[in-house]
């Protein structure tokens, strides 16, 4: 199979099913290929072994329109629908998009990225549960809002931060929640100590936010936060990450299968036998 300019293995078009995806679709995600291979992937290893932020990376991706690919056309956006979505995610086999901040792809196709914060030090993310988030009216058109996330992607590097809280109307009812539009110059974040297991360079950093907002600032109304969570964020989130470890897992499968296939070239030294010779490498691969 040839996706662009890459022949690669996987496990048959019935796992990839290019008939749902249109020309235009097709077209750029042979695209992505190109900026994967040309410009992502020679970053990810320093990217990853030094805690470095990709920005590089991200801007590659903006050149793209990526960051813009749901948001509607008349917006500025590629308007892309959610198989899209999917289909760019994963990225096409041999060569997996390292995206794991899934909020990068619903933001503008400029060079402009935000992040979702919805975790609480007291409650971890479960995020119907914003326990450490206080908000009240001070007038009719403002509000003193106090903010802390446990953990957000991009924290301290991303331009602008969608926050819940509980809402301003709050009646120890955690059905009603809040989401918040802030700036990069209103929260607080540390860019320099981060350190983690796994994901190297994702940066998810604790946030706070305190201070006095405009009403404007919210998301909707007061009462919307549950279902601006539910309804968008979670539906992405979910569906999105279940495709970038399925990209992960189909690039494993093409790895094990060039590993032990005819075209390896690599040997056991002591027997002096090419891998695809070994029919038990070949089974464990199979089953």
């Amino acid at each position: 199979e040839e996706v662009g300019c890459w022949s690669v293995l996987g496990l048959g078009t019935e796992y990839d099913p290019e008939f749902l995806l249109t020309s235009e679709q097709k077209k750029l995600r042979d695209r992505l290929v190109e900026v994967c291979r040309t410009k992502i992937r020679p970053l990810a290893i320093e990217n990853d072994r030094n805690y470095q932020f990709p920005r590089e990376s991200i801007k590659a991706l903006a050149e793209l329109g990526l960051l813009g690919l749901i948001i509607p056309k008349k917006f500025g956006g590629l308007g892309e629908n959610h198989v899209c979505c999917s289909a760019i995610v994963e990225a096409p086999r041999s060569i997996r998009m390292c995206c794991h901040s899934y909020d990068l792809l619903e933001l503008q196709p400029r060079d402009y990225w935000g992040g979702v914060c919805a975790s609480d030090p007291a409650t971890g993310s479960h995020d119907w549960f914003p326990l450490s988030s206080k908000v009240r009216y001070q007038d009719d058109n403002t509000m003193r809002l106090l903010k802390y996330g446990s953990w957000c992607t991009s924290a301290g590097f991303a331009d602008f931060y969608c926050i819940m809280t509980i809402s301003p109307q709050f009646t120890n009812n955690f059905s009603a929640l809040s989401f918040f539009f802030v700036y990069k110059d209103e929260i607080r974040a540390s860019t320099d100590d981060w350190s983690a297991l796994g994901m190297h360079a994702n940066q998810s950093g604790p946030i706070v936010v305190e201070g006095v907002f405009n009403t404007d600032r919210l998301i909707g109304s007061a009462q919307d936060g549950r279902k601006i969570m539910e309804e968008c964020v979670d539906a992405y989130f979910l569906l999105l990450t279940s495709c970038v470890w399925s990209g992960i897992a189909l690039g494993c499968l093409d790895l094990s299968r060039r590993h032990v296939t005819p075209s390896s070239s690599r040997r056991c030294r002591h027997e002096g036998l090419r891998l695809p010779r070994h029919s038990g490498l070949r089974g464990r691969v199979s089953n």
